[in-house]
């Protein structure tokens, strides 16, 4: 074994631990991706949530200040 064998050998392993880095770091991502995926669909379910509280709420108070108008009338 001469010595482009032993480079040709240390160039591979070094490609090999790359590779196993970026596969790696591919499932960290893909891993990542999915806990963000979920995190977002239970942001925008919140965010119906929220809205749809907010609407009753703004009716029940127009309600409440139309009523105190009309007694305010009287």
């Amino acid at each position: 074994m001469g010595e482009s064998d032993t480079t040709q050998t240390i160039d591979f392993s070094r490609f090999e631990f790359w590779v196993g880095e970026l596969i790696e770091t591919c499932e960290q991502l893909k891993q990542e991706n999915a806990e963000l995926r979920l995190e977002q669909s239970t942001l925008i379910d919140e965010k119906v949530r929220l809205a749809s509280r907010n609407n009753r709420v703004t009716v029940r108070l127009e309600t409440l200040i139309g009523r105190l108008k009309m007694m305010e009338s009287v």
